[in-house]
Formats: C-alpha cells, structure tokens, sequence
C-alpha cells in the first residue's frame, strides 16, 4: 500500500520524532481503510461477528497440566535429536542443541487433552528466546491420523518476554489431543504462565466494533496489531478477510 511505502521511507530520517508521526498516520490511514472496507462487505457490526464466529464464554478450570513444569510435559524426540528440559522457578528452560531426523523434531507436548467442537478454548503463554525466532503451537490428535484440530498459530519470539493469547473453537471433537509447541530450532527457549481453560473471547472484544470504526489491523500471523509485547490472535475469518482487503488495496494503488 502507498501508505507503507511512504512510511518506510519516512523511517530513513535522522528525525525520529518525524518519523514516530509519520507511523501512527500510516497506521491510522491503514485503519481507516481497513474498517471502511469491513463496513462494505458486512454493513453491520452483527453481520461481522456471524463471519468471525465472535463469542463470549466465562472461564471454566485449568486444563493444562502443572503451568509448563518440566515434569509434566515431555519432548517427543527421535534418535538424532539433541535437546533438555530446564526448570529454574517459575521459568521452563527448553535448550535445543540439533533437531532431528524428522523435521519436527523436537516438540514439546502435553497429552490426554479432550476438546469439543462449539467450545471456546483460551490458550495464553508468556514465551522469549535467545534470538529472534518462531516457534508454533496447536492442538492435534493424539492418535491415528494425528490430524490437526483447527488450532494452529505462529509465535515470533524476540529475546524479551511476549505474552500471547489465543481463544479459539476447534473444528472437531476428540478426547485423546496433545497440545503441541513445535518448530523449534537449535537454541534457548524460555516459557511461563502457560494456562488452557474453557472460556474466553474469540475475535473481537466489546469495544472493537464495526460502528465506532474500531476493528485492529491484523499482522501476518494473524494477530492484533497495535502491540508489540502482548499478541492477541484474531481466527482465521479475519486473517482471510484482511487478505482480501489487502488484495484490494493493491489493485487500488497501482
């Protein structure tokens, strides 16, 4: 888009102060016509939520066993892979030395998960590592075809703490899932305050609506955009629909 092209090189100059302001123009012109093009396709703000699948659901218990303690999750491994578990307080230390002979190898996985379809899911972790990489998480089957479940998303990870949420509603039930953390790659990875429960809210929060032009830009991971230390993952229907503004907004610049 013409905006960002005119920020990037805005972003050159000496002027940092000129280019903070350049930024949140850009930002706020890309907003604006991200929300003018949702008020076309959908004209309410209840038809949006239909599309996203917005909902809201209280909390129910803990589902994840022992908050990312060592004990409590392993590593599924094979013979060529290098790594070891870490547990320093409340932080879970996972230190990969070589993948293996699979390339999904090492993931980390807590099993005998049972998820039903029409249920809303929140999962939250705070996660950094010893360089700027990404990891992905999900919900598979544990058995079979080992198929995924409808939950799966990227976490880029910095060497500071980011914290990421994701409320989701998987796209079948099954009463033997894991929950995976995988694509790691040789490093230190650094985790807390991992918690899965029932409950949450998917998509849109009471304050992001179509009418007050409030819905965020979403990242190419499909998060929220706005923050850069908590990530808000936003489904799949928002990222495909920012897809087809974004193909609009090409077509719109040239």
């Amino acid at each position: 888009m013409k905006a960002v092209c005119v920020l990037f090189v805005i972003l050159l100059a000496v002027d940092s102060s000129a280019a903070q302001n350049a930024a949140e123009k850009a930002t706020s012109a890309d907003a604006q016509r991200w929300n003018e093009f949702l008020q076309r396709k959908y004209k309410t703000h209840a038809a949006l939520c239909r599309a996203w699948q917005c909902r809201s659901e209280p909390f129910g218990s803990e589902m994840l066993p022992g908050h990312l303690e060592s004990s409590k999750w392993y590593p599924e491994t094979d013979s060529e892979t290098v790594c070891r578990k870490i547990q320093s307080g409340g932080i879970f230390r996972f230190a990969v030395e070589k993948n293996g002979k699979e390339s999904w190898h090492p993931l980390l996985i807590a099993g005998k998960q049972t998820f039903r379809t029409g249920t809303i899911y929140t999962f939250s972790i705070r996660a950094k590592a010893d360089k700027e990489c990404e990891i992905s998480v999900g919900i598979w089957r544990d058995e079979g075809n080992y198929a995924n479940l409808g939950f799966s998303a990227i976490l880029p990870l910095t060497t500071d703490w980011r914290t990421f949420t994701f409320s989701f509603i998987p796209k079948e039930s099954c009463s033997n899932a894991r929950f995976n953390i995988g694509r790691f790659k040789a490093g230190i990875y650094e985790f807390t305050g991992a918690t899965l429960k029932q409950g949450g809210v998917t998509a849109l929060t009471a304050d992001e609506t179509l009418e007050s032009a409030a819905i965020p830009l979403i990242d190419k991971n499909g998060y929220a955009a706005g923050d850069a230390v908590s990530y808000r993952w936003l489904p799949k229907e928002a990222a495909a629909d920012f897809g087809e503004f974004l193909q609009e907004q090409q077509k719109t610049d040239k």
